[in-house]
């Protein structure tokens, strides 16, 4: 258990060194800044993001079946169907936190603070 800490505690410190405040890719949940969803396992990776105004946001499937990323309330984003192994790509530009789904699969869900 001590090992698996510690390598959490060097994994963090390292990120922590390279990353600055700049958007990244994200891999894990927290409302991280970010630039980048990921479609995998019938989840959002992350399951909570955070993205300045007007910054276009990639969505990678590299699940095994299609997906949306569509905000619950029908505004004021949708990729659209993105089919296994593709990608899409939307901006939102109005401040606020939007829920969003997979139209597909219901029970896939995030949420998307927008500064």
């Amino acid at each position: 258990m001590a090992l698996g800490a510690a390598l959490v505690i060097a994994t963090a410190g390292a990120a922590a060194l390279a990353g600055g405040d700049e958007p990244t890719e994200a891999t894990a949940g927290g409302g991280e800044m970010i630039d980048t969803v990921t479609i995998d396992d019938f989840e959002f990776i992350p399951p909570a993001a955070t993205v300045q105004a007007g910054t276009e946001i990639a969505v990678k499937n590299v699940d095994t079946v299609g997906h949306t990323l569509s905000s619950e309330d029908g505004s004021p984003f949708d990729t659209g169907a993105i089919a296994a192994g593709d990608s899409g790509t939307f901006t939102v530009d109005e401040p606020g936190e939007y829920a969003y789904i997979c139209e597909f699969h219901p029970t896939m869900h995030g949420t998307l603070t927008v500064e």
